[in-house]
């Protein structure tokens, strides 16, 4: 009788995939875009209170960032990977740096010095924060949407 050789290939994948390192859980990824989409929610209620010459209110304005605060902690309490940890990250650094610019505007506005913002739209489109803010935003609803991990210099 003849010898048969068996090849096993171990680095094929049989059965369940396992899982990515840089996909996030599902539950994270819908936990992270609602802190994302009430990011936006509240960007754009700035940019639009700014645009129509609307005062800004200060109370409207604290309580969405609590609403952005809170639905950042339900997004740490579904972090399940090692990706959705470094997404709560950059979540979280979007979010303080939506409140340093939210804060900024009220000290503003208190010291009547919005008034070029009031005059022009332009101030407000080339105000570089509040730009990198909404680039930033929008990588992340992209990003949390595709579950995958990613980078992007406007969230640096």
């Amino acid at each position: 009788m003849g010898e048969h050789t068996i090849v096993v290939d171990v680095w094929s994948k049989s059965g369940s995939p396992e899982p990515e390192r840089d996909k996030f859980s599902q539950n994270f990824a819908v936990a992270g875009l609602n802190a994302a989409f009430k990011m936006e929610v509240t960007q754009r209620k700035l940019e639009n209170s700014l645009r129509r010459r609307f005062p800004l209110g200060e109370f409207w304005i604290q309580n969405d960032l609590a609403e952005v605060d809170d639905s950042s902690k339900l997004a740490a309490l579904c972090v399940g990977n090692e990706a959705d940890r470094e997404a709560l990250q950059e979540l979280e650094t979007q979010s303080a740096g939506l409140r340093q610019w939210s804060d900024w505007l009220i000290a503003q506005n208190k010291n009547l010095a919005l008034t070029e913002y009031y005059i022009s739209s332009s101030t407000l489109d080339n105000d570089e924060r509040f730009q990198n803010s909404l680039a930033c935003t929008k990588f992340l609803i992209s990003m949390l949407s595709s579950r995958t991990l990613a980078q992007d210099r406007s969230c640096l």
